[in-house]
């Protein structure tokens, strides 16, 4: 597609798009030990930025370039286990296995014994740079989740292993090459480990639930008080992502989040609200409901969305011309 496509169809997405409903829903039961649904059930998500190759493994398709993304082959082989055990697909736990098979083929062993899936392009999120080889919480976090189920449906040492590995990363600051930053309460797991850290909800979120996934698999005590950790770096920053007490923002108050980032974010709190029994975090999840929006708050919402995302649009376009007078 041409750039002229490409911008022409995402700002459709912003003007039409913007919705109070969405399919993304947190399930119940996905804490319990032995899970095999995840916590997150949306179908559709992400796979307008998806194709599949030959084997069946999704890689990403941008307006710039095509390469493999370890969290969505990760996030494809999650909702293609919760398609099998939640909607009888006959063939979701064999393309799960498809997922979990790249997963353990692409980890890479660093010599401090953390497994990472590196990201093969280099990406920028706002002033933030992040060059070919960044790995990403939320990538870690999904595959670790990944993992925890493949072993579950068949015990593996191997993999417990790996996901245990790739939980390393975890306890590191960005700067000793791992995805922690440092919050008012306690730790946050950035999506994009850069300078300054983009501080994206969701992100943060799935990386929190692989933590957890793993914490209760495994019964380290020491990845459960980890994971407590960052549940406070979460709940001591909730105020920063919460617009007027009804939406969220998308990273650092960059803009309102679209509809689509806004029902995740909802889903997520929901889910490690009840796997981490914070009641913060299903009040704010709760406060988010746009069902107890009136008409006047929607369309108030609605304007507001798309001056932050506009204003976002051309602050970014400012950002990227300043970098490249810098190099």
């Amino acid at each position: 597609m041409s750039a002229w496509s490409w911008a022409l169809r995402a700002i459709w997405g912003e003007l039409a798009g913007f919705r109070f409903d969405h399919e993304s829903r947190d399930v119940p039961s996905a804490e319990r030990p032995g899970a095999l649904l995840y916590h997150l059930d949306s179908p559709h998500l992400f796979n307008d930025a998806m194709r599949l190759d030959g084997d069946g493994v999704p890689y990403q398709v941008s307006r710039t370039f095509a390469a493999y993304n370890p969290a969505y082959v990760a996030w494809y082989g999650l909702q293609q286990l919760q398609a099998a055990e939640a909607r009888g697909d006959a063939r979701g736990r064999e393309r799960f296995a498809t997922q979990v098979m790249w997963l353990r083929k692409h980890a890479v062993r660093r010599l401090d014994g953390a497994a990472v899936w590196p990201y093969g392009f280099d990406w920028r999120e706002g002033e933030t740079l992040l060059r070919a080889g960044w790995i990403s919480g939320m990538a870690q976090g999904l595959a670790m989740s990944v993992l925890v189920r493949a072993h579950r449906l068949s015990p593996d040492p191997e993999l417990l292993a790996l996901a245990s590995a790739a939980a390393r990363v975890f306890n590191l600051t960005i700067e000793q090459g791992g995805v922690q930053s440092a919050g008012r309460e306690g730790p946050l797991f950035e999506e994009y480990p850069g300078d300054p850290p983009p501080r994206v909800l969701d992100g943060a979120l799935f990386a929190l639930l692989g933590l957890y996934d793993v914490a209760v698999e495994t019964g380290d005590a020491r990845l459960r008080e980890l994971f407590e950790r960052g549940m406070d770096g979460v709940q001591g920053e909730l105020d920063e992502w919460n617009y007027r007490g009804k939406w969220s923002w998308y990273g650092r108050r960059v803009y309102l989040s679209p509809t689509h980032y806004h029902f995740i974010n909802r889903a997520l709190l929901l889910a490690l609200a009840r796997a981490g029994g914070r009641s913060a975090f299903a009040d704010v999840a709760t406060a988010w409901d746009p069902r107890r929006l009136g008409a006047v708050a929607r369309v108030a919402l609605y304007l507001a969305f798309q001056i932050t995302k506009q204003r976002s649009r051309v602050r970014d376009r400012l950002t990227a011309r300043r970098m490249i007078h810098r190099r």
